[in-house]
């Protein structure tokens, strides 16, 4: 079998995907260089010989590959670099740390949208939110680092359907103060891997929030 995966890179970058068959005994063997290749999407990346994919426009590629009858896709995003106060209608990424002085963080603003931090941080010391998600569905908060002593990690606000996967949003030093996530009249998310420790409230949720899974997560030193 192949393992599915997410990545992210911007657009005239390269991420390399590996095939790999796991077999019954536990075994594993790389197939990468003796499988079929084929991708959706085609304008937004392409794929060479050997599994190495090319972000060309923004938007979202299927890879998929094949090898005796079997097949594993994986879902490549090209995305755009996330600025300081920008309102994301698109894929974006982080290539560094990003640092703002402002008052606003990153805000989504569309249906869909994959932010992935690449384990990146974002510090906003002054934003109520560092990351904003009003009334959207099918939105991803990936490998982003939010943790400090600033006020507030991550709301969503309305909205459905969303993930938060591997994200930090603890607060370091002093007391426990603020918000790691606040779920605001927002229902049947995900939030998984999330460490939000030394938080007044490490996941909060408010109005009608139902349908919530959270799980994998730190929230040691929080209510919750």
């Amino acid at each position: 079998r192949k393992t599915r995966a997410t990545a992210s890179i911007r657009v005239g970058h390269t991420h390399e995907y590996r095939a790999v068959s796991v077999f019954s005994d536990g075994t594993t063997q790389y197939l990468t260089n003796s499988v079929a290749r084929s991708y959706g999407n085609s304008p937004v990346a392409t794929v060479a010989a050997g599994g190495l994919a090319t972000g060309v426009v923004l938007g979202t590629a299927t890879i998929t590959a094949t090898s005796t009858g079997v097949s594993g896709s994986a879902t490549l995003n090209a995305a755009a670099l996330a600025t300081c106060g920008e309102t994301l209608t698109t894929h974006a990424t982080l290539s560094a740390d990003l640092i703002c002085s402002g008052t606003a963080g990153i805000t989504i603003g569309a249906d869909g949208v994959t932010f992935d931090g690449q384990g990146h941080k974002i510090s906003v010391p002054t934003a109520t939110f560092m990351v904003a998600i009003t009334g959207r569905t099918g939105v991803s908060i990936l490998n982003l680092d939010l943790s400090g002593n600033v006020g507030n990690g991550i709301e969503m606000s309305g909205g459905s359907g969303n993930l938060i996967s591997n994200v930090d949003v603890s607060r370091i030093g002093g007391p426990p103060g603020g918000i790691g996530v606040n779920l605001a009249g927002s229902s049947n998310n995900t939030i998984v891997n999330l460490t939000a420790t030394n938080r007044n409230y490490g996941v909060y949720l408010t109005g009608t929030s139902g349908g919530n899974t959270i799980k994998d997560s730190n929230l040691s030193g929080s209510n919750y």
